[in-house]
């Protein structure tokens, strides 16, 4: 009975010990085959951030070529304003009111040619002024095209008293194109279209008597 009683524990135990190894070998399968899937997984988020980093860097550059770009076409932009500024000042500049002063030289079909009138100080008194013109002809005349519009204006201011009074001794009255005459004294308000160029607004025909 006793061998019997053995023989029946070491099958049991024999049993048990397969048992055992059998669970370990399962367990260490499972554990091998989850090991796989976690480093299966490891792999593929370290994947998949990869991809997502790349994308990130290449948005992150296209942005900042984006920005490049901005920049330059504002650069651009400034660069143009500042041009255009820069011409509507000159315009404005050319176009400033002034006034000019000469003899009629020719007379045009819608403008004259002037010799323009000079000034200098007295040498005898300084608040006075002197007006003189070159000499018909000489290298110091300077000759200037005055141009006239449908909007010009005309008139004649006659002079008495070789104008000494001030406006006391002027007096105004409307005229026309067909008042210019050669040799007339003129004096002119509007701008410069160009150094020898002038655009009339107003023109005063002086008359001294």
């Amino acid at each position: 009975m006793k061998k019997r009683k053995v023989i029946h524990y070491g099958k049991k135990f024999t049993v048990l010990v397969c048992v055992a190894l059998t669970l370990t070998i399962t367990g260490c399968s499972e554990k091998s085959e989850e090991s796989g899937v976690m480093v299966d997984k490891i792999e593929n988020v370290q994947s998949e951030n990869q991809n997502e980093g790349g994308q990130e860097d290449k948005k992150n550059s296209e942005k900042n070529e984006d920005t490049e770009i901005k920049k330059e076409n504002n650069n651009e932009r400034n660069s143009e304003n500042e041009e255009k500024n820069k011409l509507e000042k000159s315009d404005n500049k050319s176009q400033e009111t002034e006034i000019l002063e000469g003899d009629i030289r020719s007379i045009g079909e819608s403008g004259i040619v002037i010799s323009q009138v000079f000034t200098e100080d007295s040498e005898e008194d300084e608040d006075v002024m002197i007006a003189y013109i070159p000499a018909e002809g000489s290298s110091d005349e300077v000759l200037i095209t005055v141009n006239f519009t449908d909007s010009t204006k005309y008139e004649i201011k006659t002079v008495v008293n070789g104008g000494v009074n001030g406006d006391a001794d002027v007096t105004v009255t409307e005229a026309s194109f067909s008042d210019l005459k050669e040799s007339s004294s003129v004096v002119l308000t509007g701008h410069y279209i160009s150094e020898k160029e002038f655009q009339a607004e107003l023109v005063s025909i002086y008359d001294f008597v």
